[in-house]
């Protein structure tokens, strides 16, 4: 398995091996990340909260890692890390933002 330093965006290989290489399961695991992510991502924006800020950071690096979005992994573990550090709350919302955006391009993509 590739290690989160790679930062690829999409490792389809990854979920490929989860899903015995099954690509209608795979559009369906990853309709589905996509799907929760605006809300999971708005809950990032909206917390006045180190432990709510933590719990939502911690959700998206976990289905980062799930589909093998290894660069929001990697920005969502970055989030999570700074959970105590409200100053940097806009800016690391606004990594995992953008690298959403990217997984969702490469979701559009053609294999």
């Amino acid at each position: 398995m590739p290690t989160m330093s790679s930062h690829k965006i999409l490792d389809r290989d990854h979920l490929a091996r989860y899903t015995l290489g099954d690509a209608a399961l795979e559009q369906e695991v990853l309709g589905l990340f996509i799907d929760q992510m605006p809300e999971t991502v708005a809950l990032l924006r909206k917390s006045q909260e180190a432990e709510t800020w933590q719990r939502a950071a911690h959700t998206i690096k976990g289905s980062a890692k799930a589909v093998g979005a290894w660069k929001l992994a990697a920005a969502a573990e970055r989030a999570e890390h700074h959970a105590q550090c409200s100053d940097d709350w806009e800016r690391l919302a606004g990594d995992v933002e953008a690298a959403v955006a990217e997984v969702r391009l490469q979701i559009a993509a053609p294999v």
